[in-house]
């Protein structure tokens, strides 16, 4: 069974393991029978694709970079940048595709690996959280609309595991995922971090979400072997387990350290 973007008859098509997963609810975008009639717009569809393809090509070889750079340095920043921007590329084209092609499991896919990236990002600038600065109208923003996508991809995932979909736990582990990250943002947001060192560790949990995301979608696309929802779960199962560690390793040096060894390291004064 195949899943990946996919050209077909009707135009380009999103399918996940072979599966459409389009509820009745969904009732926004342009049908892709529609757009198939219109060569102009079929030629848009073609060129979004190809701008979703290179932003994800970017952006897993930024984000290797950011990974292995020295922490702080040009090269970390300029390679973490490169790829935040790359994804905000990704997103975008993801948006307008699942819009076109009625597909509102690519479209809360998009939003659910952008929060992450953002929420990554974001981060380096709330180091102050709890010490007189409060989280900002667009950091409660980015939780709230993370929060509804998030919230339908584990419905979604529980409805259609319930009804016999195998792909339907992939939709319900990526929608439990997101939604701990951002339960533990908004009692972050309205009670302050229980640690001195929180930003680093939003830094480091958003950022490697994101990049597990774009593993994710290599893997996926590439291979055709194998139940579909088996890649989609990899990366994940291996990519959290490090990001657990790398964040204990931190908290274990920085506990005898202090915060400006981390604002050193991660040169955040620089942002």
């Amino acid at each position: 069974m195949s899943q990946g973007l996919q050209l077909v008859p009707g135009g380009l098509q999103f399918v996940p393991g072979g599966l459409q997963p389009v509820p009745i609810v969904w009732k926004a975008g342009v049908r892709a029978g529609i757009l198939a009639q219109n060569n102009t717009m079929h030629l848009f569809l073609i060129v979004v694709l190809i701008m979703h393809i290179a932003g994800g090509t970017v952006a897993l070889f930024s984000g290797a970079c950011a990974i292995f750079a020295p922490k702080g340095g040009r090269a970390h920043r300029l390679a973490g940048k490169t790829y935040f921007w790359s994804m905000t590329t990704v997103f975008v084209s993801a948006l307008i595709l699942a819009i076109a092609h009625d597909n509102p499991f690519l479209f809360a896919i998009g939003f659910f690996s952008y929060y992450l990236v953002v929420k990554g990002y974001r981060n380096l600038y709330l180091r102050k959280l709890g010490e007189g600065q409060r989280a900002a109208p667009l950091d409660w923003g980015i939780v709230i609309v993370a929060s509804l996508f998030s919230g339908y991809l584990l419905w979604w995932g529980i409805s259609a595991f319930l009804g016999g979909v195998r792909f339907g736990i992939v939709s319900s582990v990526f929608g439990a995922v997101a939604l701990r990250s951002i339960v533990y943002d908004i009692r972050k947001f309205s009670g302050g971090p229980v640690e001195k060192m929180h930003w680093l560790y939003g830094h480091l949990s958003g950022m490697g979400g994101a990049y597990i995301a774009t593993l994710t979608a290599v893997v996926v696309v590439n291979v055709q072997i194998g139940p579909g929802w088996v890649w989609w779960l990899l990366p994940v199962s291996i990519g959290l387990p490090l990001i657990e560690y790398t964040i204990r390793k931190y908290r274990k040096r920085f506990a005898a350290e202090g915060e400006p060894v981390g604002r050193k390291i991660f040169g955040v004064d620089r942002f």
